[in-house]
């Protein structure tokens, strides 16, 4: 209790609801819609809650799928595409 000066910080407990409803998350753009695979509508995620002048980041698609992205990362590796077909055959790598 010493470390926080005898004081307990504490917020409200919001639920999904309430966060959509808040006028606030929308302003500060606090969601952010992104396509994903297999739906046929946009689902909303929770976006980037710091905004710099210089980097302001935000979320701009969606999370990859799980392997979407090996061959391109292992390419990026210099490894040639002989060598990834090999792992993939290995069951090394999906």
């Amino acid at each position: 209790a010493t470390a926080l000066g005898g004081r307990v910080p504490f917020g409200p407990g919001n639920t999904v609801d309430d966060i959509y409803a808040d006028p606030h998350v929308h302003a500060r753009g606090l969601l952010a819609e992104v396509e994903h695979p297999g739906l046929d509508r946009p689902v909303t995620i929770a976006s980037t809650p710091i905004h710099m002048t210089a980097t302001p980041g935000g979320v701009h698609t969606r999370a990859p799928l799980v392997g979407e992205h090996t061959d391109a990362l292992l390419a990026g590796l210099a490894l040639p595409p002989a060598e990834i077909v090999r792992l993939r055959s290995a069951g090394v790598i999906e």
